[in-house]
């Protein structure tokens, strides 16, 4: 079993249609970091997992493009997993677009759930 710190995230909770893609970028870089730092130093425990709610309105496309690109340049060893749900038909189709532009390890972080789907991760 394996022990990693969870970033929970809820972005049905923004309001996307005044987004400053830069600033939001940074105030996730610098969520990650701290999470980070409160890391136990002991080796054992060096991947984060970010749990997203993506119910309600997604965020816009240059937002989760420019996230993609942070977590390729700057989290790759790090980024342990990313889990979202429950996803809509939308989130979904985007996603089957875009896996083939990614870079193959960081789409096998990236997992599209049900709601009940996330919960037996988190739990196993």
């Amino acid at each position: 079993q394996e022990f990693r710190p969870i970033l929970w995230v809820r972005p049905n909770k923004k309001d996307w249609s005044h987004l400053d893609v830069d600033m939001e970028v940074k105030m996730h870089i610098r969520m990650i970091e701290d999470g980070i730092r409160m890391m136990p130093d002991n080796g054992k425990v060096s991947q984060f997992v970010i749990v997203a709610d993506a119910r309600g309105k997604n965020p816009p496309i240059a937002f989760m493009r420019a996230l993609l690109i942070m977590f390729t340049k700057g989290y790759p060893d790090r980024l342990g997993a990313i889990l979202a749900g429950p996803t809509g038909f939308f989130l979904r189709m985007l996603f089957r677009l875009l896996k083939p532009l990614m870079p193959k390890r960081l789409a096998r972080k990236i997992k599209l759930m049900s709601l009940q789907g996330i919960r037996e991760t988190i739990r196993s």
